[in-house]
């Protein structure tokens, strides 16, 4: 490699999440998960969520119920996510 040569990062700050969509979100979206990519730096749980409304705009009725887990733990919205983490989206549930 020559040192003079400039390198593409282009994609090096890009944030791979794969989300998975729970109860009637999953329902509301069509489909149980997907691969997201975010280019915001730092990409949060909230940018995801952003993002995500952007394409599925059923996700702004629930946005403020919704609980969010990264990598089976739950965290809050402004939580940072990294490269290749799982984001759930779990909206409320209720019984009988």
């Amino acid at each position: 490699m020559n040192p003079s040569q400039p390198i593409d990062v282009s994609d090096a700050a890009m944030v791979r999440v794969h989300v998975l969509f729970f109860g009637v979100l999953a329902q509301q979206v069509g489909r149980p998960h997907l691969l997201l990519e975010l280019k915001t730096q730092p990409a949060t749980v909230e940018s995801a969520v952003t993002r995500l409304q952007e394409h599925f705009p059923s996700i702004a009725m629930l946005r403020n119920k919704l609980a969010f887990a990264v990598n089976l733990e739950y965290v809050p919205a402004t939580c940072e996510l990294k490269d290749r983490d799982e984001l759930a989206l779990i909206p409320p549930v209720s019984g009988g």
